[in-house]
């Protein structure tokens, strides 16, 4: 069902964020690729992953269970007792949680920041493509739901990364504008220099 709307550029919670994202695989091909789908809590970007030819591998911190052959569930501690590499990986409104004890995790100021750098170092290859979104606007914590990252925390949170593409492509003016606790979410695609 998820796949149907897909084909018919529908989207989920996210809204506009699914049609840059659809943007971003039109033009940087996933096809017969591993990707990793960090946090997920319904298969939505699982969904999106098949769509687009990619194989989903799915990371997250609460035990997932899926009948869908086509789907490959860890939770963060089994991928860390057998962790591997892929090409491409996508994180869509993700790490701006990490470390505000939101979802139960340990209060981290640097939460996202360290989480970003496991996934360059750890889950994806050199060279490979993380389609990354998180809110954009200017710097801000809205404690404890999310961050918001404007020109400050944004190019902290992807150092050891370069940026290939954005969608929308005046990305960077909406690192400038203060939305409120509200904010939209490009996407960036970014590739792993290490």
């Amino acid at each position: 069902q998820y796949m149907e709307g897909i084909k018919r550029r529908q989207t989920a919670g996210y809204g506009i964020t699914d049609y840059w994202l659809y943007s971003a695989l039109d033009d940087h091909s996933i096809n017969d690729m591993d990707v990793a789908v960090i946090g997920s809590c319904h298969p939505w970007y699982e969904a999106v992953c098949l769509s687009f030819g990619g194989r989903p591998h799915t990371i997250e911190y609460n035990k997932l269970e899926t009948n869908d052959p086509r789907l490959t569930l860890y939770t963060v501690e089994d991928y860390n007792k057998n962790p591997r590499k892929f090409k491409a990986a996508f994180s869509i409104s993700s790490f701006e949680h990490d470390g505000l004890g939101r979802f139960g995790d340990p209060i981290n100021p640097e939460g996202d920041l360290r989480a970003m750098k496991e996934v360059r170092d750890t889950i994806l290859e050199p060279g490979g493509l993380l389609f990354l979104s998180v809110p954009n606007g200017v710097d801000k914590v809205c404690f404890n739901a999310h961050r918001i990252y404007g020109n400050k925390r944004f190019y902290r949170l992807i150092e050891g990364f370069e940026i290939i593409d954005t969608y929308p492509k005046n990305f960077k003016e909406m690192l400038e504008v203060d939305t409120g606790s509200s904010c939209p979410q490009p996407v960036v695609v970014l590739r792993n220099k290490g």
